[in-house]
């Protein structure tokens, strides 16, 4: 597996995680949208948590933009500890 293959996996993973820690029904649903030329696609990612959606930089790949949202995601959760 690569790193970069593993970094997405973190941040998904760290995401799925935290979500349950914090007792919340609702997983982590990522939808992403694709855009651009048929030879160069861009893609845009978010990530919706307890009615709260997340969006990541636009990316090479869809697993790039997943990524990006979970990164998102989880270090704006983390920012609002006691928050949730």
């Amino acid at each position: 597996m690569s790193k970069f293959q593993e970094a997405i996996l973190m941040y998904k993973n760290l995401l799925q995680e935290l979500v349950q820690k914090k007792g919340l029904l609702q997983l982590p649903v990522y939808s992403t949208t694709k855009s651009g030329e048929a030879h160069r696609p861009t893609f845009t990612s978010q990530v919706e948590i307890e009615g709260k959606v997340y969006t990541g930089e636009e990316s090479k790949t869809k697993k790039q933009a997943e990524m990006s949202a979970a990164k998102v995601a989880y270090t704006t959760l983390k920012e609002l500890k006691g928050i949730l």
